[in-house]
C-alpha cells in the first residue's frame, strides 16, 4: 500500500485550510456547499517534466533510438523538484530533462540529483532562478488512511 502511494505521487500533502476550493453540490434538494482539494497553492506546485534520451546502436553505430516522455512533479524544499524515477530512468550521456510550470511554454533545463527506483523517486535540480519564482515548496505528510479520498494533481 505504502508503496503504490509514494509511487503516484499522491501522498497527502501538507498544506494550509485557507487555500481550499469548494463546490456546491445538490444534496436532498438543498445546496451545500463541500470542500475539497487546495487547488490554488498545489498548482504552483505541480510542474510537467519531459525527458529524452537518444542511445546508439552498438551493431550499427549510424542509428540512433530515441526515447522521449513526460510526466509530473512537484517542488519540495531546497529548490529541489520531486518526480517519478520511471520518468527520468535512462541516464546517459544523450539524455536531457527539462521542466515546464503550469501557464509557461519555457522548458527550463533540470538536473538529475538523485534517483532511487526501488523507490520509484527522483529528485531534480533547476539552477535558473527565473524558474523558481511564484513556486511553492510543498512537503510531505503521512499515509492516508485506507479508503480515504486523495486527489492527485499532474500531467499523464
Amino acid at each position: 500500500m505504502a508503496g503504490r502511494v509514494v509511487r503516484n505521487l499522491s501522498a497527502i500533502l501538507n498544506v494550509g485550510n485557507n487555500d481550499r476550493s469548494t463546490v456546491k453540490k445538490k444534496q436532498n434538494g438543498r445546496m451545500k456547499t463541500k470542500e475539497t482539494c487546495p487547488v490554488g497553492l498545489l498548482k504552483n506546485s505541480v510542474v510537467k517534466v519531459f525527458f529524452a534520451s537518444r542511445d546508439y546502436s552498438r551493431t550499427r553505430p549510424w542509428e540512433t533510438h530515441t526515447e522521449r516522455c513526460s510526466g509530473s512533479g512537484f517542488a519540495i524544499s531546497g529548490k529541489r523538484i520531486l518526480t517519478n524515477a520511471h520518468v527520468v530512468e535512462v541516464l546517459n550521456e544523450h539524455t536531457s530533462v527539462h521542466v515546464k510550470k503550469r501557464g509557461s511554454t519555457i522548458k527550463y533545463k533540470a538536473k538529475v540529483q538523485k534517483i532511487a527506483h526501488e523507490c520509484d523517486l527522483a529528485i531534480l535540480e533547476i539552477d535558473s532562478q527565473e524558474f523558481w519564482k511564484g513556486m511553492n515548496p510543498l512537503e510531505l505528510g503521512g499515509i492516508p488512511p485506507l479508503k480515504k479520498a486523495v486527489f492527485v494533481l499532474g500531467y499523464s
